[in-house]
Order: C-alpha cells, then structure tokens, then sequence
C-alpha cells in the first residue's frame, strides 16, 4: 500500500455489506459503500463494491458516477432500472433474483424497486472511489446555492416551486447524512413545534377578527376551494395546512392594518400566549 509501511489483514477486511442497510429517508432506498474509505487495502488497485437495499416502490435517483462503470448482481426481488445515452436515449430493462445489468461509466442511470417487497442488489465500480452524483439533490442543494435564474429556466418552474424543491431535497439529504442521529430529531421537532404555535397564531387572529368585526372564522369560501382542490390533487394533509395558513395570514394581515390599535392588541395577546407556553 502506498504512502504505509506496514499493512494488516484488517487493511482489506469489511463486513458492512453482509446485513440491508437502513432506510431513513423520502425515496425508499440506501446505499452502502465497500470503497477505498472503508477497505484502504483498495488503495491503487481500482475496485470497490457497494450493497443497495431498496424498500417496496423505493427508488435510487437518477445519478452519475463519474469516475466508473456499475455492475449490479441483484440479490433479491425486482427491479427496473435504465440509463440514458449521451444521444437522449433510454437503455432500460426490468430484472430479477439473479439478473446483471451495468451502467456506462459517467451516464445517468437509476433502479426502481416495482415489487411488492423489499430488494437487494451488490455493486461493484472499476475505481476505488467510483464517487456519486444525485441529479436533483446536487442541482438544488449545492454550496453556494446554483443561481434562481439557471434553475427556474433550466427547469421552466417559477422561483416559488423551485425553493420548495430546494427545500425538499435539503431536508432528504440531511436525513441521508445524519441517519438517526438525535440532533436532527431535535431540529425537526423544534420545526414541527414552530409550526404549531405559527397554526394557533392564526387561529388566535380569527377569533379576534369574529369577535371584533362579527366577520365569521376560515374556511372561507375561497379557502375551502383551496384545499378541497389539495385534496384532488391528491397531496398530504400537511400540504392543505400550509396553504390555509398562508391564505389566512394574509387575510388577516388585511384586516389588521386596516387598524393600529388592533394590531398592537394582538401582538401582545401572542406575546402573552408565548411567555405562558414558554414558563407553562
């Protein structure tokens, strides 16, 4: 081994691919590394594995890996998996229990468990460190952030759907690089109760907008239109929470400055309700 003078039999050894690995995270699927990081024995001699452990309906995104062709042996279930062509073209194929396929060095590939339970599938790379590149996860979550104007227009989305996506992959990133660590939990707790106390604010306002102004609670008109359209679409009900809360805040937001002796009224009446839940 270069740059040692003396190597061991540990230098060589990994046991890390023998059990699935966990899945905590929003697309159902984890990779576990066996590269020149965990097995410096690799070190100059271009080879290393990887173990991919997929829930039911989980998905490894489409990625590159820019410094190795993929080989995968599947372990166990189904899988459909493809890449796409420098000439825009998908290669894809549906394989099972036993099945080999590989993935071009540098091209944009993926696997999808379609089966109704969980696969397995060994890697091996023609590198020590293959390296990876998730497309959407290192487009919208890089340091510093990829300019608003080459993603909206990259993507032809508006800048409010691309903050939410950057948002969305942050957070599945954290979660693949914290695992279960109680730190994040805390974080996500402290956001969970953040947007409690944002919920009773509101409901707070509209109760003072009913008693003040005799003008009835949500969900008004317009907002039940809001949600029950969510609702069609299909989205999660934390989804409808948010968007009745945007469209009541502004409401009340309407109503407030319509009177500044009201407005002082009601800060107060949140800073109370906020020491008492804070020394309660």
């Amino acid at each position: 081994m270069q740059g040692r003078s003396k190597c061991y039999g540990a230098d060589f050894f990994f046991s890390g691919l023998a059990n699935p690995g966990v899945i905590n995270n929003s697309v159902g699927s984890v990779a576990t590394g066996a590269n020149v990081e965990k097995i410096p024995g690799l070190n100059t001699l271009g080879v290393s594995l990887a173990r991919i452990d997929y829930e039911p309906g989980g998905l490894n995104p489409p990625h590159t890996h820019p410094r190795a062709t993929e080989i995968i042996f599947v372990l166990d279930g189904e899988l459909d998996v493809g890449f796409i062509t420098t000439a825009n073209k998908l290669i894809s194929k549906s394989i099972k229990k036993g099945d080999i396929f590989v993935f071009p060095k540098g091209l944009v590939h993926f696997q999808k468990n379609n089966g109704g339970k969980p696969a397995s599938v060994i890697a091996g790379f023609n590198s020590q460190f293959p390296g990876t590149q998730s497309i959407a996860t290192t487009l919208f979550t890089s340091t510093p952030a990829v300019p608003d104007n080459v993603l909206t227009k990259a993507f032809q989305i508006g800048t409010k759907e691309k903050k939410k996506k950057q948002k969305n992959f942050r957070k599945r990133s954290i979660q693949e690089d914290e695992g279960d660590d109680p730190a994040a939990k805390s974080d996500d707790d402290e956001d969970r109760k953040s947007y409690r106390l944002a919920l009773e604010e509101v409901k707070f306002l509209q109760k003072q907008r009913e008693r003040k102004s005799g003008i009835p609670a949500i969900p008004t008109v317009q907002t039940r239109g809001i949600v029950a359209e969510v609702t069609e679409k299909g989205e999660a009900d934390g989804e409808k929470e948010e968007l009745v809360l945007q469209y009541t805040f502004a409401q009340e937001t309407t109503i407030m400055l319509s009177c500044k002796l009201r407005v002082k009224y009601v800060e107060q009446e949140l800073a109370k309700k906020k020491r008492n839940k804070e020394h309660g």
